[in-house]
């Protein structure tokens, strides 16, 4: 495990570099503790923005969930503003089909503080007004009540029903009548 009170200026600047975002220094990071392990990583862009791809390739299989949550450990020790998240993918070395696949999102406190004035500047609410309040439901007008609401209803309704009858009855008749 990293110490941040142990670590050499070599680290300091690698730290450094890797809370900036680079990924070859974000892939030094990961290595230095986990290659004694048998674990070697690969650090990528993500399709998604903010999303770290880090490829973990084993010699041995690892407990999936103890090494999620350190290579989440070591990420979240970066402090990094810039890295909302990872996607860990694991695999034998020299494997193509994965093993096992997780999606962690990772709040530092330097990315918290980002979205806490990302949104004072914005909005309070991260969704839209229209759709965050709701509107209450217009009511009908005051001088007709629900049964004559109801009565028009079946007025409309059965109305074209009797025209077609009526209708039908005409053209029986005129043709009736030749």
């Amino acid at each position: 495990m990293v110490n941040a009170a142990t670590l050499t200026s070599a680290q300091l600047s690698t730290k450094a570099l890797a809370a900036a975002g680079q990924f070859r220094a974000i892939a030094l990071w990961l290595n230095e503790p986990l290659i004694p392990q048998g674990i070697y990583v690969q650090v990528r862009q993500h399709k998604q923005i903010g999303c770290l791809l880090i490829v973990a390739e084993f010699e041995r299989p690892p407990e999936a969930k103890r090494l999620t949550q350190y290579i989440c450990h070591l990420i979240w020790q970066l402090n990094s503003p810039l890295i909302e998240g990872i996607h860990l993918m694991a695999r034998p070395v020299g494997q193509v089909k994965t093993a096992w696949k997780h999606r962690v999102r990772v709040m530092t406190p330097a990315l918290r503080e980002r979205l806490a004035e990302q949104q004072g500047k914005g909005q309070r609410s991260p969704m839209p007004p229209e759709i965050g309040h709701k509107h209450p439901r217009p009511l009908p007008p005051m001088g007709i009540g629900s049964h004559h609401l109801k009565n028009l209803r079946a007025f409309m309704l059965t109305g074209s029903a009797v025209a077609a009858f009526v209708f039908g009855c005409l053209v029986e008749v005129v043709l009736s009548n030749r």
